[in-house]
């Protein structure tokens, strides 16, 4: 609880990985829980700035992602509450199916999230599965050049809460329920309509 913590690193700042072996002889168990009222986490790397290769939570504290190549990577993203700035020069948030999981999940129940991104083949927030959003806020931004979008969902994207601000293009839209708030700058980009569903 409390306590400032930076770290400039050339890889990964913070990396937990499920299948490493430990001095104690122990499996990593890969996963990455922050749970710092009063607490903030300052970060700088070439690569990602936390990586669990399961799932990665964030209870409480701030986090500034100052620059990183990947922000937050990990099977499943799951923000509950604290408050969160990324700046990535590829994709800021990242739920992928490391470990052979079936539905990497990118889940906000809580909590303040910003995330930007550079040119190029980037996304704001992209998952190979799913995104909900029950409570809380999430500021995508994308360039809206080229490749780069504020929303990549491969799946379903579910938002029956909190608040949702995108700017860029996105590949998949929630319809809203009348418990949240949604307002876009961008573009539908691949057909795509509200839901994941063809206009």
């Amino acid at each position: 609880h409390g306590g400032d913590i930076a770290i400039q690193a050339g890889d990964d700042a913070l990396h937990a990985e499920a299948a490493s072996a430990l001095e104690n002889g122990r499996k990593g168990k890969g996963d990455v829980t922050i749970n710092g009222s009063g607490a903030q986490l300052l970060l700088v790397c070439a690569d990602d700035a936390i990586h669990a290769d399961d799932p990665l939570t964030v209870h409480n504290g701030q986090i500034d992602i100052l620059g990183c190549y990947e922000g937050l990577e990990a099977t499943t993203v799951d923000i509950r509450g604290g408050s969160i700035e990324v700046y990535a020069d590829d994709d800021g948030i990242n739920a992928s199916g490391c470990l052979g999981v079936s539905s990497p999940t990118v889940r906000i129940s809580g909590g303040y999230l910003s995330v930007t991104v550079g040119n190029g083949d980037t996304d704001a927030l992209d998952t190979n599965g799913l995104f909900e959003l029950t409570g809380g806020t999430l500021v995508v931004r994308g360039s809206g050049q080229g490749m780069a979008s504020a929303l990549d969902i491969e799946r379903i994207c579910s938002v029956t809460g909190g608040t949702l601000i995108c700017s860029g293009n996105a590949e998949r839209l929630p319809t809203p329920t009348e418990n949240c708030c949604m307002v876009v700058f961008g573009a539908l980009s691949d057909g795509m309509g509200p839901g994941g569903k063809g206009p």
